[in-house]
């Protein structure tokens, strides 16, 4: 059981980039499958995947991060972004899950606090002198974008 005192996260790549998420946030891991595109939704939406008879949207990160795209992401991590409402995110890949001292979670640099990916992240972290930046995934959709992506898997 991991103490009050450790956050346990999940380090993923996009691209050449290492990135973090809380483990609490990750529903499961799956290796990528066909997702079946929806029209008019915003382009980092990929579309829709069945998982065990839930439609659940698929979101890919590097396109809502406007991080350049050399190579599909073979990943989708299963979030929960509120109660009971899942969205997949595409990654590149899944390194390692890992256990940190939460004293050793740094904030947000001030040089990175007016960018708008930084709205997404919740600290930094170094390991083996990388940095590696810590995603809030409940904050990668607005409410509003949240609210179109569950009309897209609620019975109408």
């Amino acid at each position: 059981m991991v103490g009050s005192e450790e956050a346990q996260l999940i380090v993923f790549k996009l691209e050449d980039e290492e990135y973090a998420m809380d483990i609490l946030q990750a529903k499961e891991i799956i290796v990528r499958e066909e997702v079946t595109k929806v029209p008019n939704v915003p382009e980092f939406v990929e579309g829709l995947i069945n998982l065990r008879g839930d439609i659940i949207p698929v979101i890919d990160l590097k396109k809502r991060f406007n991080v350049e795209s050399k190579k599909k992401g073979s990943n989708i991590i299963i979030v929960e972004v509120e109660k009971e409402s899942f969205v997949g995110i595409i990654v590149d890949g899944v390194s390692e899950i890992i256990r940190v001292p939460k004293k050793e979670i740094k904030p947000v640099p001030q040089v990175l606090t007016s960018l708008i990916s930084a709205k997404y992240l919740t600290g930094v972290i170094t390991i083996d002198k990388k940095i590696i930046l810590i995603i809030d995934v409940k904050k990668i959709l607005s409410p509003k974008e949240l609210e179109k992506l569950s009309s897209l898997t609620t019975p109408q």
